[in-house]
């Protein structure tokens, strides 16, 4: 309410002081990663004690790994190793490019910085295939291990999308044979234990889950507080809070901890990016028919999409507003022929409150989907800064 105050009477300051105060809604600083992150220039903490930050490093953003302020991350992993429901092998060898001949993961832990590579499966259909064959386990579980242990790497990440409650107690059974072979070739040939973070979905299929049971192998839990938007609606992604029975990130977190998940080893991950969306009117066949609305996602957008093609594009001049409620932004632009497009997205403003929803609620930090997604911004990374790296920061 305050910023939007501003950014309707900022004309006030400026008649004043004789200076554009700004749009506070917008961070404006055009630092690049690659000339503010200087390692030597750095003023960045470690993060604090009983914190925790955690990142995935898609494939598809390369060497970006590079520009990363290591040392304002607990755990970085490896997004992914895909595995192949059928064979149990991995479909996509030539994406593990950079986490097998590069300096990933040596760069990492030389920042203090665990290294993680995620297994993924998504789909019901997939998982039922894997989870179903258990001849095909151990093919998987041993290349796995094989690629973390060449690489000196601290361990897995397991993404596993769209567990039915059919599979659940399959999935606990795999995870269990995984922590067994994991940790006894970690013992075996590194003289120490595998670290093993558990993805967990915000809202459809969390029941699928046996939290209690997974909590014997998990270090860390990292619960994916986006996609909660609506397919066929304009609607927020990373929504901190609803005005009807629509989830949110209270509620998942609420959920999580009525079913007694250990907080002190669990995160709320949340979304670098927005989803671009078309809102057409679509006339009554006659006079008697009222006009509809048909909306559908165009596609999803980085947070530095967003402001390279958007907020920073001095040819557009939008509205923006924030949605105080989900503490979101929303981007609107409107076209002479009444086409309406409109962007949903995450700043460092509206993710500090959603910080404060996630520290306030005794969970042990945040996760980051995904790394990268902010080339050429700063103010994320100073956002982690100023939460994850003093115990004296004050929730509200």
């Amino acid at each position: 309410e305050q910023k939007n105050m501003i950014n309707t009477h900022g004309y006030l300051f400026e008649m004043i002081n004789g200076t554009d105060p700004g749009k506070l809604i917008i961070n404006k600083k055009n630092d690049s990663l690659q000339r503010f992150y200087v390692r030597s220039d750095q003023s960045f903490n470690k993060i604090s004690d009983g914190r925790e930050v955690f990142g995935w490093h898609p494939y598809w953003m390369g060497s970006q790994w590079n520009n990363y302020p290591l040392d304002l991350l607990s755990t970085i992993s490896y997004f992914s190793y895909k595995v192949d429901p059928i064979t149990g092998l991995c479909q996509n060898p030539n994406q593990l490019n950079d986490w097998e001949n590069s300096n990933f993961v040596k760069n990492a832990q030389e920042s203090n910085t665990k290294v993680l590579l995620t297994v993924s499966c998504h789909g019901e259909k997939n998982i039922t295939d894997f989870l179903e064959n258990e001849t095909i386990w151990d093919v998987l579980i041993n290349d796995v291990t094989s690629k973390v242990i060449e690489k000196n790497g601290d361990g897995i990440d397991l993404n596993f999308e769209n567990i039915t409650l059919s599979n659940r107690n399959q999935f606990v059974k795999f995870v269990s044979n995984f922590y067994d072979f994991i940790y006894d070739e970690f013992i075996d040939k590194m003289s120490r234990v595998p670290y093993i973070s558990i993805t967990l979905p915000a809202e459809s299929y969390k029941e699928s889950y046996d939290i209690k049971r997974l909590n014997e192998f998990a270090d860390l839990f990292v619960i994916m507080g986006y996609d909660y938007h609506d397919p066929n609606e304009p609607s927020a992604v990373s929504p901190l809070d609803s005005d009807d029975q629509s989830p949110n990130l209270n509620t998942t977190l609420d959920y999580y901890n009525k079913i007694g998940i250990d907080k002190n080893k669990t995160i709320l991950g949340l979304p670098y990016y927005g989803i671009l969306w078309n809102v057409e009117r679509v006339l009554g066949e006659d006079d008697n028919d009222e006009d509809s609305i048909e909306s559908s996602i165009e596609r999803r957008l980085t947070y530095s999409e967003i402001n390279k093609f958007f907020l920073n594009d001095p040819r557009n001049d939008f509205e923006i507003e924030l949605d105080t409620l989900s503490m979101t932004n929303k981007y609107t632009m409107l076209f002479e022929d009444y086409s309406i497009k409109e962007i949903y997205y995450d700043d460092a403003f509206t993710l500090s409150k959603k910080y404060d929803l996630v520290m306030s609620k005794g969970f042990k930090g945040i996760g980051i989907w995904a790394l990268g997604y902010d080339t050429g911004k700063s103010e994320m990374w100073n956002l982690i800064d100023e939460y994850f790296t003093s115990d004296e920061k004050i929730f509200y």
